[in-house]
């Protein structure tokens, strides 16, 4: 339990992450792919193959889903005496799901008196790192230099008695944790995704469907005999459709990913034990936890493709073709072009000359914006020809 407060961490499973046979499982640093709950992780092998208990008795499943792993959320730090970690011949006692091994939380069931702890905590960072060139470079906002970040606060109450003589004893927790989110936006090392290059420098990437500068989005277009006719994007400052440059379109994914995910949880619960005779204890025990957390992954586009099918022959025997390329892009910021639609229409002469005809390729675009309270719609024509 020393050890434990020693480490001035208050999530079990960012205490386990530090060992070196502990894998990082889903944790308060998951954000993409994050569940919402805490896992362990021995050896690797994923949590399925894990074993939880408490007090030498197995802690349920983590969620209602069909899981087999626990969630040890439900465990309060503040509770702890010990952890017994096995991780080598567990699967001949505790079966097949044990094949990483056991991790037993030995929790002070026998406390006597009250006791309160209270803690707030932060990340404080000075941003002076080296590559802070490489970000401004790239024309993307550095954090400010000294950023404070990360605010927590947490707080547990332990009440426990003897009775019958000290053969029982009852035991009450209940525990507050509150974590505030960390955005890599507020470092400079993370303001943009950094890529190296052949000859070991560093660079600004990003991603290559989407665009920047309130504009964007990665339009390819193909005719039907697979020939590329353009791969294009919306220009941010002139609103006009133009080649797509990797070089200066990229997308920043990098600022409003989560280094640490925001997290309000709140435990608590009794246990209760008592010696009927030396051979025979009675107990019981009740655990309650509520825990609700967000994750949050950087925007992208999303792509919808449609091929329109040949129309009717005409009386010349042709038939008119259309495609058409619809794609949306999600924006939180007003006035970014939502919807795009591309045509390409292969038309028969008139007269019905065999083997002539015309092409049509037009792109158009709408945005959403507002005025007095009241959402408009304004649609422009990028490209006809």
């Amino acid at each position: 339990a020393t050890d434990l407060q020693a480490t001035g961490l208050n999530r079990v499973e960012d205490v386990l992450n530090n060992l070196p046979m502990v894998f990082a499982g889903q944790n308060s640093t998951v954000s993409n792919g994050s569940d919402g709950t805490a896992t362990i992780d021995l050896r690797g092998l994923g949590p399925k193959r894990t074993v939880v208990l408490i007090n030498g008795r197995r802690l349920g499943p983590g969620a209602g889903d069909g899981r087999s792993y626990s969630d040890i959320n439900e465990i309060p730090a503040a509770l702890i005496d010990r952890i017994d970690i096995l991780t080598g011949g567990a699967s001949a006692v505790y079966g097949a799901d044990a094949v990483a091994g056991v991790v037993n939380f030995v929790l002070n069931t026998h406390f006597q008196g009250v006791r309160f702890d209270a803690g707030y905590d932060f990340y404080q960072h000075h941003n002076s790192n080296s590559v802070a060139s490489v970000v401004s470079g790239a024309g993307y906002p550095l954090p400010s230099g000294n950023v404070n970040t990360g605010f927590s606060k947490n707080a547990s109450m332990l009440v426990g008695s003897n009775f019958a003589d000290s053969r029982g004893n009852a035991t009450f927790f209940a525990t507050f944790d509150k974590q505030a989110a960390v955005l890599q936006a507020k470092f400079d090392y993370s303001a943009c995704n950094l890529q190296a290059r052949s000859n070991g420098t560093l660079r600004c990437g990003g991603s290559g469907t989407s665009a920047k500068n309130g504009a964007g989005g990665y339009f390819q277009a193909y005719s039907s005999t697979g020939t590329a006719l353009f791969t294009n994007t919306v220009d941010g400052t002139t609103g006009q459709f133009r080649p797509f440059d990797a070089a200066i379109d990229r997308y920043n994914f990098g600022p409003t990913n989560f280094y640490r995910t925001p997290n309000t949880r709140w435990t608590g619960g009794t246990f209760v034990n008592y010696d009927v005779n030396p051979h025979l204890n009675a107990y019981a025990e009740v655990m309650f936890t509520r825990n609700a957390t967000d994750a949050q992954i950087a925007p992208s586009d999303s792509h919808l493709l449609s091929r329109r099918g040949a129309g009717q022959p005409g009386q010349s025997g042709h038939r008119r073709r259309n495609w058409r390329v619809s794609l949306h892009r999600p924006s939180k910021r007003r006035g970014r072009w939502a919807r795009c639609d591309f045509h390409d229409q292969l038309i028969p002469h008139r007269g019905g000359v065999e083997g002539r005809h015309r092409r049509r390729v037009a792109l158009r675009c709408e945005r959403a914006t507002r005025h007095g309270g009241q959402q408009q719609r304004q649609s422009q024509l990028l490209l006809q020809r």
